[in-house]
């Protein structure tokens, strides 16, 4: 509760936007042990703009989180360190808190994407692809944006649809491509169905009907059913 509650002070589009008490929460409860808090308070001082905020500070948090959560035996530890290290790419690319530096920043991305962020694995795919702020390489980019797009990364799958067309990827099949784009139109998608076309294939969405009352059965809840259950 207290985490949704500094979630709100902290966020500058609620009308109690408050950051120094946001703080003062993530301060309390970061010093307790919660790796959210420490997260969280991290984004606030790199981020946010009061008089307890430190760019340094905030840099040295995510270096602190990916240090010591890198080898956890835990996987929620293992995905704030590989969180924080996107973190510290964007810091290290913009210079927040830390001289900027394209090098060093990849170097923060490739970790993060080693360590399973998905946005890490898009991110870093198209750099190597496009041989944007490190070597090109692009099977190597090709196979991190396959693993972002199988785990459900829609632009990566949207980037190795267009990829595929002057590119043929042996180790993706087109059926798959295809299959994800057809999903992307279901979504309204209208860059997917163009996609779509310039592979020869015409598809419109699936027409849904509108529901009406007498489609909805009734509901019975369990009044002792666990909260979750609601």
């Amino acid at each position: 509760a207290l985490v949704v509650y500094g979630d709100l002070l902290a966020d500058p589009g609620w009308s109690g936007y408050d950051p120094e008490e946001a703080y003062t929460v993530f301060n309390e409860l970061a010093s307790k042990g919660f790796w959210g808090a420490r997260y969280r308070l991290a984004a606030l001082h790199a981020h946010h703009s009061f008089s307890k905020a430190s760019a340094k500070k905030g840099y040295s948090l995510y270096k602190s989180l990916y240090d010591d959560n890198r080898n956890a035996d835990l996987e929620v530890r293992r995905v704030y360190a590989a969180r924080a290290a996107y973190q510290l790419f964007k810091c290290t690319l913009d210079g927040v808190g830390v001289r900027a530096s394209e090098s060093k920043a990849t170097k923060w991305l490739e970790l993060s994407a080693e360590g399973g962020h998905v946005i890490s694995q898009y991110e870093l795919g198209k750099r190597l692809v496009a041989g944007d702020g490190a070597n090109s390489d692009f099977d190597r980019g090709v196979s991190w944006l396959i693993g972002a797009a199988r785990r459900g990364h829609v632009d990566a799958r949207g980037e190795l649809a267009r990829l595929n067309l002057d590119h043929p990827i042996v180790d993706l099949d087109q059926d798959i491509i295809v299959g994800w784009l057809k999903e992307l139109v279901d979504a309204g998608s209208g860059d997917a169905r163009l996609l779509l076309r310039r592979y020869g294939i015409e598809y419109k969405a699936p027409a849904t009907r509108e529901k009406r009352p007498s489609d909805e059965k009734e509901r019975k809840y369990d009044p002792y059913a666990p909260i979750e259950a609601a």
